[in-house]
C-alpha cells in the first residue's frame, strides 16, 4: 500500500483537507510553506489559514523544485505556488520566514489600485503573509521574443512591444513604479492572444517620477540579447535619451506617441 505522502506527490496536487486531517505533517510541502525552515507547526498553521480562506489544493507545478515539489517561483521575499482557490486556478505568494519585509500589504494595496485600471494580476484576497491573485497562463516575455525573432515575425514582435510599452506607460501615468522592469525576464507574461501582463509588484511603490517605460525600453533595446531588437528595428538608443528626458518631465501622451514612432512601432 502506498503511503499518503506518495499519493499527494504522484497526483501533483496537495489536497489541504486531507493534509490537515493527518496528525503527522510530513510532506514536501512543509519546507515550501515554512521556507527556508522545515517547521511543521508553522506549516500547519499557514495551511489551515489558507484552507479557511478558500484554498482547497496546492498544485505541484513550475520550474523551481524544492524537496521534490515544483513551484512557480522562489524570490528573495516570497514563494509562489499554483493553487485551487474557490474552484478556480490561482496563485498564492507566501512571505518567506527570512524575508526582509514583515508583511505583504504594500503589494496588495498596489494591486487593488491598479486593478481598477485593468493592470496587474487580479487580486483575490490577502493576509499579512500571503497574497492570492489571478493565475496568468502564458510565457515569459524573453521566451516569446526569442520565438518571434527566430521566426522573423516582425509584425507580431512590434505588436507585443507596443502593448508592453503601453502597459508601462499606463503605470507611469498612475504614479506606480514597478521597480523591476529593467530586469523584466520574470515580470512580464505574454498570454496566448499576445497580450502582455505585468506581474510581481513586490518591489513597487507610489512615487512622483515612476520609470516603468524608460526601464522596459532599456531592457528591450539594450539588455535583451545585447541589443538584438535594436538591430532588427534599426533603433539607435542614444537618440532616444533626449526624448525620454522630456517624457519623464510630464508623462505626456504626445511624448509617448513620439517615443513609439522613434522605436518604429507606431
Amino acid at each position: 500500500m502506498a503511503d499518503n505522502n506518495s499519493a499527494y506527490y504522484m497526483t501533483k496536487r496537495f489536497v489541504l483537507k486531507k493534509i490537515l486531517e493527518n496528525r503527522k505533517l510530513d510532506i514536501p510541502l512543509v519546507k515550501i510553506v515554512s521556507y527556508p525552515k522545515y517547521d511543521t507547526s508553522i506549516a500547519r498553521y499557514r495551511l489551515s489559514i489558507l484552507y479557511s480562506m478558500g484554498v482547497s489544493a496546492i498544485i505541484s507545478e513550475g520550474t523551481t523544485i524544492i524537496d521534490q515539489c515544483r513551484i512557480l517561483g522562489k524570490g528573495m521575499n516570497s514563494m509562489v505556488l499554483k493553487i485551487i482557490y474557490k474552484n478556480k486556478v490561482a496563485v498564492v505568494k507566501l512571505l518567506r520566514l527570512d524575508a526582509q519585509r514583515t508583511h505583504m500589504y504594500n503589494e496588495a494595496n498596489v494591486l487593488k489600485y491598479i486593478n481598477k485600471y485593468g493592470l496587474g494580476p487580479k487580486l483575490y484576497t490577502y493576509y499579512d503573509w500571503f497574497i492570492i491573485e489571478e493565475f496568468i497562463d502564458g510565457h515569459y516575455l524573453p521566451i516569446v521574443l526569442e520565438n518571434l525573432i527566430t521566426k522573423r515575425d516582425i509584425d507580431n514582435l512590434k505588436l507585443i512591444l507596443k502593448r508592453v510599452f503601453e502597459k508601462a506607460y499606463n503605470l507611469d501615468r498612475l504614479g506606480v513604479n514597478h521597480g523591476e522592469l529593467s530586469r523584466a525576464e520574470k515580470h512580464i507574461i505574454i498570454s496566448k492572444n499576445l497580450k502582455p501582463r505585468i506581474i510581481d509588484f513586490e518591489s513597487s511603490s507610489m512615487i512622483k517620477r515612476p520609470k516603468n517605460l524608460t526601464s522596459i525600453l532599456q531592457y528591450i533595446f539594450i539588455r535583451f540579447r545585447g541589443g538584438t531588437i535594436s538591430d532588427i528595428l534599426g533603433i539607435m538608443y542614444d537618440e532616444l535619451i533626449p526624448i525620454l528626458n522630456k517624457y519623464k518631465a510630464s508623462y505626456d501622451e504626445d511624448m509617448f506617441k513620439l517615443i513609439l514612432q522613434k522605436v518604429s512601432i507606431e
